[in-house]
């Protein structure tokens, strides 16, 4: 659908209404059958979709007798371009030696797509009018990089995705791409724009996050590398239209900008540490309806909802290694799913797990997500399950519980010092003896796993990323 606003298929007054009137328009093809879902998210929301294969090949079929757009594979190399083509797909694949067909000019290209080995990818210098970039891009060289600088010099251009096996190269600044409506980035950055955030068409981002250059031949050693989430964390002027906001590296807290956002509707974030400021900014979105919060750190309090706040919440996913979470009479009103997912830990007494969850009267559905440490036993998990189901006994909605992978968590230096002694301090001191010992040795070995859980999901995947997005459908490609 953003490729629709990106190609000015829709005609509306404003950004909004144009998402509003693409959305009407799919939502038909999908009442049609013409379209049809395959999968949902956590909110109920339609994730993929798919085409009949007879529906596809009419499309194409049309799309050709119309000259609508030129799709080639690896096969046509002596087909010659037409002076006419304004949309052109190159879905080379795999194919080593696949090249673009001779044209008398490719400048009158206003979207381009490509598939294939970044050695076979043509020279985006020559489309100096696209709207439109989406390129799926596998290496084929050892230590290379994908160079993406000149994209700066493209001031027409509405929409840019790269989905690319290496790393991507980018310009230091994109002021110049005033019409940049998405911009998506789905692999490892070594330069993330210093004026990214500051795009006011930008109304989808999506960046893969980085804060060191990799070793790579060819790369300036001294080009500063600012990190996605401090980027956003200093912008001053966000783009206020934003509805939705996907924070996926590890921030230290929620920016206060993300409280201006009126129309901000789903916000996904992991944190290091959540706060009451947090609690109080995340409170006041008079639109936030879909909530995910990842928090890094274990909370040695209860986590406090009041009236008042999270007024329109319908969907409500909280995970942390250990699940403290208070609900007053009268908060989150609207709430109809919540997720939380905690840890288990060897020899933990599981109390106050969920205070005042019988509060939430709009439920329809409880879900808990257990994940289990590396010195936790099949009793530990079992007592994590009894304690989930103890605590949303005296709530009428439909409860479900899963056993998962372990929940990321990080010790604050409270309970860094426990460890160091050799306590751990959620393990009651009923426990002695020879549990005791076992306890200890396998709260240091959880305490070093997690530490490593952590190093890798910042250092090792270099994939963490941001993205913000208009419209909740317009994840939809």
């Amino acid at each position: 659908m953003k490729q629709w606003v990106a190609e000015c298929f829709i005609r509306a007054p404003t950004e909004k209404e144009k998402m509003e009137v693409t959305g009407s328009y799919f939502d038909m093809l999908v009442n049609m059958g013409m379209i049809q879902h395959i999968d949902v998210d956590y909110s109920n929301a339609v994730l993929y979709y798919a085409v009949n294969h007879m529906v596809h090949d009419l499309i194409t079929s049309k799309s050709i007798e119309d000259n609508f757009i030129t799709v080639i594979d690896y096969s046509q190399r002596q087909l010659r371009l037409s002076n006419k083509v304004s949309r052109l797909s190159l879905q080379f694949g795999g194919a080593p030696f696949a090249t673009t067909p001779a044209s008398t000019g490719l400048s009158q290209i206003r979207s381009l797509t490509f598939i294939g080995l970044m050695s076979c990818f043509p020279s985006v210098v020559e489309f100096k009018l696209l709207r439109f970039l989406n390129l799926h891009i596998w290496s084929d060289q050892p230590s290379t990089y994908f160079d993406l600088r000149v994209i700066c010099e493209f001031v027409l251009l509405r929409y840019l995705q790269v989905t690319c096996s290496d790393t991507v190269y980018l310009p230091d600044q994109m002021q110049g791409l005033k019409h940049l409506e998405t911009l998506e980035i789905n692999a490892r950055v070594i330069v993330i724009p210093s004026d990214v955030v500051h795009l006011q068409s930008l109304l989808h981002l999506r960046l893969g996050g980085g804060t060191e250059l990799p070793d790579v031949t060819g790369i300036p050693r001294n080009v500063t590398v600012p990190s996605v989430a401090n980027l956003l964390d200093e912008s001053s002027s966000p783009p206020k239209s934003v509805m939705t906001i996907e924070l996926l590296p590890p921030i230290c807290r929620i920016p206060e900008w993300i409280g201006q956002l009126n129309n901000l509707c789903i916000l996904k974030v992991v944190l290091g540490e959540l706060l009451r400021d947090d609690i109080h900014i995340l409170g006041g979105l008079p639109a936030l309806t879909v909530l995910t919060l990842h928090v890094q750190r274990r909370t040695t309090e209860l986590i406090g909802f009041t009236p008042g706040a999270f007024n329109a919440l319908e969907y409500f996913e909280f995970r942390c290694g250990v699940l403290r979470l208070m609900f007053e009479e009268g908060a989150m009103p609207n709430l109809q799913r919540i997720k939380l997912g905690f840890n288990s830990h060897r020899g933990e007494q599981y109390g106050r797990l969920l205070v005042g969850i019988e509060h939430l009267s709009n439920v329809q559905e409880i879900s808990g997500i257990i994940g289990s440490t590396v010195g936790a036993e099949e009793y530990d998990l079992q007592a994590a399950e009894s304690a989930f189901k103890d605590a949303t006994g005296k709530h009428h909605s439909n409860v479900s519980i899963k056993r998962s992978d372990i929940v990321v968590e990080e010790y604050g230096p409270l309970e860094k010092q426990h460890l160091v002694r050799g306590k751990h301090p959620s393990t009651s001191s009923e426990h002695t003896g020879s549990r005791k010992q076992e306890s200890q040795q396998a709260i240091k070995q959880n305490s070093h796993n997690n530490s490593q859980l952590i190093s890798r999901r910042s250092d090792g995947k270099k994939q963490a990323s941001v993205e913000l997005r208009n419209d909740p459908r317009s994840s939809v490609q």
